[in-house]
């Protein structure tokens, strides 16, 4: 196909009838598939068929040369010659893509059709994906317009984060899926736009990692422990202290709730969500498991050792509270983080 000759531009013509001067190749393998050559060297696939039932002649492009390969435009058109055996017309189809809205109306369509499927906290990221990133980039385009190209060009431009750059990706692949399924596409541009390799690491504690961490922890509960630079409230500067600083007091005993979740992530591998949230009525001790109802998996069940379980044996139990690891400021909720004793 490189070798096909490019139509010549005769001089003094108006170039504003260029099209006038396109050249139609007709493939011999594949029924009416074409490749149009234009003065300016663009090659674009095209299927040529005639509506089922009228015999009405339609023609729709597949994509431009060499982004689409002689292969890839072969196996297109045999998938959209198939489906025109079976009644559809892609072209009648692609235009009624026309009035199915922007990028940004079809995230918030997918998000309304999803709502009470998804968790709150994939809510939340598909949300900032959308503000963030996709509708920047797409969100004013017609959702029948969007071409892999445009979906490459979003990945490419958050390359230095691999993988928000997937994550977004991924989103756009599934919002053209929940297009396709209304009908205002077919096709998904995001299908095979290629993901990046992230770097993903897996490390364990070492024997004396775990010992200094089972140490600061013991000091934690005797004594306490003073914070971290960065988690102390009050100004270093003595011009805008209103107070002693907290670094200058001594280090009062943590919060045991706060140990005991420390120590029982350690002993668990749970995520630190699910470990916080854990409730009484969700650890089984005859068959030695935690049943969590809504992990980020789903309803998964976890095995607890008997190190895991003598932890919650340990822990002061709060009447009232349904909590493994509650809030010191509201029992009837859990705790909400270790951070502050962790740094």
């Amino acid at each position: 196909i490189t070798d096909l000759p490019v139509p010549e531009v005769p001089a003094g013509f108006d170039r504003r009838k260029l099209g006038s001067l396109v050249v139609t190749y007709r493939d011999t393998k594949s029924p009416g598939l074409l490749c149009l050559v234009s003065p300016t060297g663009r090659k674009t696939f095209a299927l040529r068929y005639r509506q089922q039932g009228t015999g009405k002649p339609r023609k729709i492009s597949l994509g431009v040369f060499p982004g689409l390969s002689v292969e890839g435009a072969r196996r297109k058109a045999a998938q959209l010659l198939g489906r025109i055996h079976d009644g559809a017309d892609p072209v009648a189809e692609r235009e009624a893509t026309r009035s199915a809205g922007t990028v940004a109306e079809l995230g918030e369509h997918y998000l309304d059709a999803s709502a009470g499927r998804l968790k709150a906290s994939t809510v939340r990221l598909y949300r900032d994906l959308l503000r963030l990133h996709i509708r920047p980039a797409l969100g004013a385009l017609p959702v029948g317009d969007v071409r892999p190209r445009d979906i490459q060009a979003l990945a490419s431009s958050m390359k230095d984060t691999p993988t928000a750059a997937n994550q977004a990706v991924r989103l756009c692949s599934t919002l053209f899926r929940f297009a396709m399924k209304r009908g205002d596409r077919i096709d998904n541009p995001a299908a095979f736009v290629p993901r990046y390799k992230e770097n993903l690491t897996e490390r364990y504690l070492t024997d004396a990692e775990i010992a200094a961490i089972g140490h600061a922890l013991d000091r934690a509960a005797r004594t306490g422990i003073p914070p971290a630079p960065t988690y102390r409230r009050n100004s270093a500067r003595p011009e805008t202290q209103k107070h002693t600083p907290k670094s200058a007091l001594e280090p009062l005993p943590a919060n045991p709730h706060a140990i005991a979740a420390i120590r029982f992530l350690m002993y668990t591998g749970m995520r630190k969500r699910e470990a916080l949230h854990l409730r009484w009525d969700e650890i089984d001790r005859e068959r030695q498991v935690a049943i969590l109802g809504d992990s980020k998996t789903g309803r998964s069940v976890r095995p607890l050792t008997a190190a895991a379980l003598s932890i919650l044996d340990s822990v002061p139990r709060i009447v009232g509270s349904p909590y493994c690891f509650p809030s010191p400021v509201d029992p009837r909720r859990p705790l909400r983080d270790v951070a502050k004793l962790w740094h």
